[in-house]
């Protein structure tokens, strides 16, 4: 246990982690549908909301020949959606 003051081990790794996630979110822009989208690496990357049952659902289109990438779940809330999108592209990964 770190002394008061004292950051934890790993704390700092954590922080960056945050950071490196909130940055990532905060340059998406929403279109005019309503879903949320940024390119990324290359490539486009967009989460959205499926007219079949409401859920939210990510894509990743182009690069390395690869063709659109869809989530394989679909997600109750946006920000979920969000969340796996950014660990399945290892935003913020530790």
């Amino acid at each position: 246990m770190p002394r008061i003051g004292e950051r934890m081990k790993g704390q700092l790794e954590i922080e960056a982690a945050i950071a490196e996630r909130e940055a990532f979110a905060a340059e998406f822009r929403r279109s005019r549908k309503g879903n949320l989208w940024r390119t990324y690496d290359g490539r486009t990357v967009v989460v959205f909301q499926r007219e079949a049952d409401g859920c939210f659902a990510w894509s990743i289109n182009g690069g390395d020949d690869v063709g659109t990438q869809f989530s394989e779940s679909a997600y109750e809330i946006e920000c979920d959606a969000m969340e796996s999108l950014m660990d399945v592209l290892d935003v913020g990964a530790i």
